[in-house]
């Protein structure tokens, strides 16, 4: 990364020109002060320089100036080995101080390339003087249908965490547009980091595209502090999607219930008895299709740090008389925070204060595919419910999303 900073006199005056009669190879990049910062700094990773707030590319002295204003975390590189040689790759990682070679690829063998084989990399001189090797394919490789869902959430979290140098993710394909370090990138970009994509042939990199900014709001009841609600939060054809999992799951097949009303239900992940509260360990896993829909919640503010580990389903139909009795939540084992997906049906929910006959009431309108948040005062001060008249449709499916409060399983 060095070559891309150039160095000048000390007490901070401006570098001295070289002497005229010496020219600069041409295949050195081409040099210009930054608009913004003045660092003068190559021309090749002038965007990256400034995309990052003027910290990367320059220099050690800068980058602790602003490591306390913004966000001046490590950028996250990708990079595709393809049939490149090793030394080609790796001074591309030298150029930008990359501490840790991350490999994402499922099956980390090269017939055609040798040197990008796993036992290859391990025992490379060459790579331990440059940065460290770590195989995560495992968790993050692009398999397709194998994936596992919930290592990867947890794999990328843990990438997105590293703070203390530069990573990069490598895979086979050159182009990250062929490759899954696209969705990858993606995936990190949500978790706030900037990743830029590297070729071994060429000194600029491409910085992934940063997401539109959400469409979803959550908006405050009048007059019940913590009640929320998102409207469209997700599509008919997400809708119907996961309508169709939780319906035929023959695995885990609707129940019949009278618990706080009567109604149908299953559920996911930790299991609570709210008669006896207690916790135990999940007999069926949290599907992979709400996945995406969690992370999701994780862009709106209320829901930054919302990670689930159960989730509750719960069909009710007005024609057959169901309804959801009104009661408060357990205090010993919710936790701060209930997201309720709505799903076949609106509805209006009632909200009484917790204070015995005559207390004042409100109502809360939940619409189709839309979020309910309930969080705080709400939660424990007042009892909701929905009476059987209150249902639009016939059918309403409730998805419950709690982070309660057994330790583990959260997505």
């Amino acid at each position: 990364m060095d070559r891309f900073l150039k160095r000048g006199g000390g007490g901070g005056r401006p570098p001295k020109a070289p002497p005229p009669a010496k020219r600069r190879k041409s295949a050195e990049p081409g040099w210009a002060p930054c608009p913004i910062c003045g660092v003068t700094v190559a021309l090749s990773v002038m965007g990256e320089h400034v995309d990052s707030g003027c910290v990367l590319f320059a220099g050690v002295a800068k980058r602790r100036a602003t490591s306390s204003s913004g966000d001046a975390r490590p950028t996250i590189y990708t990079i595709g080995h393809a049939l490149f040689e090793e030394e080609a790759l790796l001074g591309t990682l030298r150029d930008r101080r990359v501490a840790t070679l991350v490999d994402v690829r499922s099956y980390p063998n090269s017939a055609t390339a040798p040197q990008w084989q796993r036992r290859s990399l391990e025992a490379s001189e060459a790579r331990r003087a440059t940065c460290g090797y770590e195989w995560r394919g495992a968790a993050l490789g692009g398999r397709g249908d194998e994936r596992d869902l919930v290592a990867e959430t947890d794999a990328l979290d843990a990438l997105a965490a590293r703070t203390d140098a530069p990573i990069c993710l490598m895979c086979a394909e050159l182009h990250h547009t062929n490759c899954h370090r696209d969705r990858l990138a993606g995936e990190l970009v949500a978790r706030g980091r900037r990743v830029v994509h590297l070729r071994a042939d060429r000194e600029a990199g491409d910085a992934h595209p940063q997401p539109a900014v959400p469409r979803w709001r959550a908006v405050p009841h009048a007059e019940l502090r913590g009640q929320f609600t998102v409207e469209c939060f997700i599509s008919e054809a997400e809708e119907a999607a996961i309508l169709a999992v939780v319906d035929d799951d023959s695995e885990n097949p609707w129940k019949a219930s009278t618990f706080n009303g009567k109604h149908r239900g299953k559920c996911w992940g930790v299991g609570t008895d709210l008669r006896r509260r207690t916790f135990s360990e999940p007999t069926h896993a949290m599907p992979d299709a709400f996945l995406p829909i969690i992370r999701r919640m994780r862009t709106l503010d209320a829901l930054r740090d919302f990670r689930p580990n159960e989730a509750n389903a719960i069909e009710y139909v007005r024609s057959r008389g169901d309804s959801l009795g009104a009661h408060c939540d357990d205090r010993q084992l919710s936790g701060k925070i209930l997201v309720n997906l709505c799903l076949a049906g609106s509805a209006t929910m009632t909200y009484t204060r917790d204070q015995g006959s005559g207390a004042a009431s409100y109502r809360a309108a939940l619409p189709r595919r839309g979020l309910q948040i309930q969080s705080g005062e709400v939660r424990y001060n007042y009892q909701h419910g929905i009476q059987n008249r209150d249902f639009d449709d016939d059918r309403r499916v409730s998805i419950t999303f709690r982070d309660n409060k057994y330790a583990g399983h959260h997505v």
